[in-house]
């Protein structure tokens, strides 16, 4: 059985570490698992989403009150294992390829 919330993380992974087109990816992953229910399929679009959507906001709120924007800081999510996603698998995931949550 598939865990889905190390989807959902290596969904994040790609959008965040490589610049991948979240959409895409998502899209890509549900049609590799088209056999999970439609509410875990779901659930993975959403999460997925909503994680890139709050990390676009925080951005915009650290870029408004930060003397160096988010955009200038060099590859400031790579600095901590994706922060955004730590609340999602916290006590599910201890290590996925290498990272330690």
């Amino acid at each position: 059985m598939v865990n889905t919330r190390e989807l959902i993380l290596e969904i994040l992974l790609e959008v965040i570490e490589k610049g991948s087109y979240s959409h895409l990816i998502i899209r890509n992953v549900l049609d590799k698992y088209q056999y999970l229910e439609k509410q875990e399929r779901a659930f993975i679009t959403r999460v997925a989403e909503g994680t890139i959507q709050t990390m676009i906001e925080l951005d915009y709120i650290i870029n408004q009150y930060s003397k160096v924007k988010v955009n200038n800081v060099p590859s400031i999510y790579s600095l901590y294992p994706p922060i955004y996603s730590i609340f999602l698998v916290a006590g599910d995931i201890t290590a996925i390829d290498g990272y330690k949550l």
